[in-house]
């Protein structure tokens, strides 16, 4: 029993010199499926490289932008409400902007953009108005990365010549409206003053200008109320006015864009499919696939004929 076992183990045991021979011998098939691997390889490299992708970029407000901002925040606070609607105001105006090149659409637009990207286009701009920043995507192939370097800053020293020209048209919009406001609220306050007088003369005709307003307090209280709220809406409108006319003075360059356009930073939407093993490796794959397929065929090659021949012989 156990003379069997041996005989029969020596018998399925493989015979590596024999094997080895037989590689040699069998080379040309190993050469062939190497060679086919390479190539259906280098073929895909193609295809890979010669596919357009999206690429694109991030552009936001710069750094010297926001801290302006928060700087005149800081000092002009009592305008910041108004300050703010007009660099929101600006900002927004970005998605107006007709250009036969590009394609401008809301972030909130996810349908619409998805669709956009899928199709051919010359570029998209996907504009997030909430947080002031947008994304350029463009349809182009990895080695033709750098032509659009050229129309992204050309883009966005467009778009800062019009938000800046919005931020001053909105600022001297605003400022106007004030001066119109504090115009009027002074006319009022100028009617009230005559009506106080009158009051006064008639009713305390010795009166002097220090107690006439404790004594109007006394004599007609809805009249002192309302006075006094016209003051403090003058002062805060005569305060707003000589604020923004003081940003007016220095908003030449009030906005300022960064993009971030340097290929190591491109942004890329395809990022699964771009962002997968380089040349030299997937040569090194086909070449490893087609010499492991050219050993597999070799090694099965005389079994699967033994095989064939006594399907053959038992038909």
């Amino acid at each position: 029993m156990e003379k069997f076992e041996v005989e029969r183990y020596e018998e399925d045991e493989i015979d590596l010199v024999d094997l080895l021979k037989t590689i040699i011998k069998e080379k040309n098939i190993i050469i062939i499926t190497t060679i086919l691997g390479i190539i259906l390889s280098g073929a895909f490299i193609f295809y890979k490289n010669n596919k357009a992708y999206n690429y694109g970029v991030n552009i936001t407000l710069s750094e010297e932008t926001t801290n302006k901002i928060s700087q005149y925040n800081s000092i002009y606070k009592n305008v910041s409400i108004e300050l703010n609607n007009i660099i929101q105001t600006s900002f927004d105006s970005l998605m107006n902007i007709k250009d036969s090149e590009i394609t401008t659409l809301s972030s909130i637009e996810t349908q619409e953009i998805d669709t956009a990207l899928k199709n051919e286009y010359d570029f998209i701009k996907i504009i997030d108005t909430k947080d002031k920043t947008y994304k350029l995507f463009t349809k182009t192939k990895k080695q033709e990365i750098n032509n659009i370097i050229d129309k992204i800053d050309s883009t966005i020293e467009n778009d800062t010549k019009i938000l800046n020209n919005n931020f001053n048209k909105e600022l001297s919009i605003t400022i106007n409206s004030l001066e119109k406001e504090l115009s009027d609220t002074t006319n009022k306050v100028e009617i009230l003053n005559k009506e106080i007088m009158n009051i006064m003369e008639k009713n305390l005709k010795n009166s002097t200008s220090d107690n006439y307003s404790s004594n109007l307090s006394i004599i007609s209280p809805i009249l002192y109320v309302e006075y006094q709220d016209r003051i403090k809406d003058l002062n805060d409108l005569y305060s707003k006015t000589i604020n923004l006319k003081k940003i007016e003075k220095n908003s030449n360059d009030f906005f300022e864009l960064s993009g971030k356009k340097d290929i190591n930073k491109i942004i890329l939407k395809n990022t699964a499919t771009e962002n997968g093993p380089s040349s030299k490796l997937i040569l090194l794959i086909g070449a490893f696939l087609g010499i492991f397929l050219g050993v597999f065929v070799v090694i099965i090659k005389n079994p699967l004929k033994n095989i064939i021949n006594d399907i053959k012989k038992e038909n």
